[in-house]
């Protein structure tokens, strides 16, 4: 029973640093955008994951995705890296589509109660 309570504070431990991380990068805040709900920003710029989240964004990709760092150190979510979308201006969310990396995911923290299925744009790069 102490093994099962010892696991479970340490999972939840862990689960809160990403978001902690993220608000220490810069200043966090969220962004309503109609059918998806409340996305992560970071200086207004829409934060984005990557899946498959074993995929590493690296090189070609890096141009296109920087990641969201902090003292030189990808932030996460959840587990998944966080990337900003080169292809956004400030309070847009431009970066929703699959391209050769993968399948990149606006960061919801509140989903909309609209929201349907997945829908994925044409790359804008």
């Amino acid at each position: 029973m102490m093994k099962k309570l010892l696991l479970l504070c340490f999972a939840a431990f862990f689960t809160l640093i990403p978001l902690s991380a993220a608000q220490a990068a810069s200043k966090q805040t969220t962004l309503s955008v109609p059918g998806l709900g409340k996305v992560l920003t970071v200086n207004h710029k829409t934060v984005y994951t990557l899946k498959p989240s074993n995929v590493i964004c690296a090189s070609q990709c890096h141009k296109v995705w920087p990641a969201v760092e902090k003292n030189h150190h990808q932030l996460k979510y959840h587990g998944h890296r966080l990337y900003f979308f080169s292809g956004d201006a400030p309070g847009q969310v431009n970066g929703y589509f699959k391209d050769t990396w993968g399948s990149w995911t606006p960061v919801i923290v509140k989903k909309s109660q609209t929201s349907t299925t997945t829908t994925y744009a044409t790359p804008k790069y």
